[in-house]
């Protein structure tokens, strides 16, 4: 008796659920896909995060930081290898693939994974200013010989107020974010 009541309640509870996980927006979209396999014995070789051509609160790179002292570009270079250090970091600890840093050459059969951002937003955290941050890149994944496999586009947002309080802290969220995206597609590509 009690369960028939409370069973409107729990479809109720499950509709909305589906409809709200039915209607997030995708953090990727596959811009293109080749019908190429990808060995699960393959290497992935990450290179360093593009950041060339990219633009910042909506301008250049070179218009956001032109205004800025030199000890703030000097920090703006450190939060970008923050980034790439947590995309890094999330790819080479996932057990489900074999991925090394660049190296020049990559070694014989690699696969290399390609970031290059188009857009970043690096937020604000300062007491009544709070953005989010976010990035939108630009994922390659290239076959032995450079053939491009997959280019797909993903991107990664931390909230406003989120406790990320200093810039570089919150772009190496957003890296490690990334990097999770990326182990994941790899997953669903890589045939066993």
């Amino acid at each position: 008796m009690r369960l028939a009541r409370s069973l409107p309640l729990v479809l109720a509870l499950l509709g909305c659920t589906l409809l709200a996980a039915g209607c997030a927006r995708p953090r990727w979209s596959v811009v293109r896909s080749s019908s190429a396999t990808i060995p699960a014995s393959a290497t992935f070789v990450l290179q360093p995060i593009d950041f060339t051509g990219m633009t910042v609160e909506g301008q250049t790179e070179a218009q956001f930081i032109a205004p800025k002292n030199d000890d703030l570009k000097a920090q703006w270079e450190r939060d970008k290898t923050s980034m790439d250090s947590g995309f890094d970091d999330r790819v080479l600890a996932s057990p489900s693939f074999h991925a090394v840093k660049s190296s020049t050459p990559p070694p014989d059969g690699a696969y290399v994974v390609t970031v290059r951002v188009h857009t970043l937003e690096p937020g604000a955290f300062a007491g009544v200013s709070v953005k989010a941050t976010e990035a939108r890149v630009i994922v390659q994944i290239l076959a032995p010989g450079n053939v491009l496999v997959d280019e797909v586009r993903m991107r990664a947002t931390l909230p406003a107020g989120s406790t990320a309080a200093a810039t570089g802290d919150r772009l190496h969220a957003i890296g490690s974010d990334l990097g999770g995206d990326v182990v994941q597609y790899l997953e669903g590509r890589i045939t066993r």
